[in-house]
């Protein structure tokens, strides 16, 4: 809907690195609580949530000497 819409525009622009990832761990709780979503779609958000994070194994560069 637009007030969906509206939402999303306003959180990329409020957010220093918007990504699919930071708006979905934003929104995407109240909005499964406001419709019935097929599992395959509840799955999908899941696995772009988690991607690349502790969840599923973690993506750290850091120097060895500290």
């Amino acid at each position: 809907t637009l007030d969906n819409l509206i939402v999303v525009v306003y959180i990329s622009h409020t957010m220093v690195d918007p990504t699919i990832q930071s708006i979905l761990l934003i929104g995407y709780a109240a909005y499964e609580k406001m419709r019935q979503l097929p599992d395959y779609v509840r799955e999908a958000a899941h696995c772009l949530m988690v991607c690349r994070t502790a969840v599923l194994g973690g993506h750290t560069q850091a120097c060895p000497d500290g």
